[in-house]
């Protein structure tokens, strides 16, 4: 643990059984033949955000693919069909796949190959630690991506990332999967959409990058939120809790907004008045003072040198304290070891787990 470091508490790791639909890979092309729906491919899945709005959409997610065993542990209980843990810059693993679907109609491969190498918060991240940022690995990883469109001649391709993407130093990449995609047979269309005209409680932008084959039409979507979806209709429901909360389960109000109300569809039985993972890691004694005197705008830069400890030209918004009637700011993956980018509009803590999960969810359903 560093000088800086808080003491780690880990909870028992919950095991989670997978959806009733799940199966094998052997068993891939059984399960799609009894689809009556577009089939899909989650590349890079995570534990399933992509998924679950491809198949709000109306798609069979027939298969996720992450290198993470807990987030694929979380896919597999979500959903059916594959969801297989592996790295996708194994070329044993892309022919495996590609061997699996022979002769199954993809309508569609979406996936977002990892963001933090093109991210503007990662580029703070390693100029503060003296890494070269040209030598991540996962840069490349669009090319595995593209290599099974190219097997897999689905009829779409759907990629989303950061839009750093397509500037700067990073838009040669952006114009090499553009390219590629396009050698493959694709006309490509490009957007950066903000997600919060879309019902997303927070302020986070992606880069969208379509691929349509010869004969078929594509629209972008229309904004189909006039008015904002804020940290209040996100979280107001859940439980109080402290900076360090440990507890699994906690009860489960009743929903406010109804954007919560969506937020719990499907939920059944005991899972109605509980509620998982709210949760957030310790606070520092001098996070916690200069949280108490943080009010909504107010930057890192701003605090007393003895409260802040990071170098302020490369994270003058290191900190933000949230208001409840406005937006969060986009959830990052390591919000579980360093959350201070969105504290909540309660001065004290961090946002837990399951306050940062609701933050990633549209309510687009609703309109």
């Amino acid at each position: 643990m560093s000088q800086y470091g808080v003491p780690i508490v880990r909870v028992a790791e919950t095991k989670l059984n997978p959806h009733k639909n799940a199966c094998s890979i052997s068993d891939l092309k059984s399960y799609a033949r009894k689809s009556d729906r577009p089939l899909a491919l989650d590349l890079f899945c995570g534990a399933g955000g992509l998924s679950l709005g491809l198949e709000e959409a109306g798609f069979d997610v027939l298969l996720g693919v992450d290198s993470y065993r807990y987030a694929v542990a979380t896919h597999r209980a979500n959903f059916g069909g594959v969801s297989l843990c592996g790295d996708l810059s194994d070329r044993n693993m892309l022919r495996d796949i590609g061997k699996a679907l022979e002769g199954v109609p993809i309508a569609l491969i979406a996936g977002g190959p990892p963001c933090q190498p093109f991210s503007r918060a990662g580029k703070n991240k390693v100029r503060s630690l003296g890494i070269d940022r040209g030598a991540d690995s996962r840069r490349e990883l669009w090319r595995r991506f593209v290599q099974l469109v190219k097997r897999i001649s689905p009829q779409t391709v759907l990629i989303e990332n950061v839009p750093d993407l397509g500037f700067g130093e990073n838009s040669i990449v952006f114009r090499k999967i553009v390219r590629a995609l396009e050698v493959a047979g694709y006309r490509i269309e490009a957007r950066i959409l903000p997600a919060w005209h879309f019902g997303v409680p927070q302020h986070r932008k992606r880069l969208i990058i379509v691929g349509i084959r010869d004969g078929l039409s594509f629209t972008w979507p229309q904004i189909r939120n006039t008015e904002q979806i804020t940290v209040w209709d996100a979280i107001s429901d859940l439980s109080p809790v402290a900076g360090g909360a440990r507890q699994i389960e906690l009860p489960y109000g009743k929903p406010i907004t109804p954007f919560q109300r969506w937020c719990r569809r499907g939920l059944f039985g005991r899972d109605r008045e509980k509620v998982y993972d709210h949760l957030t890691r310790p606070v520092r004694d001098d996070d916690l003072e200069a949280f108490r005197l943080m009010k909504d705008g107010t930057l890192y830069s701003e605090l007393a040198q003895r409260l802040s400890r990071y170098r302020a030209d490369f994270f003058e918004d290191k900190y933000k304290q949230l208001p409840w009637e406005g937006l969060s700011r986009s959830i990052t993956a390591h919000i579980g070891r360093d959350g201070y980018w969105n504290i909540h509009p309660e001065p004290g803590r961090a946002l837990t787990l399951r306050e940062a999960a609701r933050h990633q969810v549209s309510s687009i359903c609703l309109n």
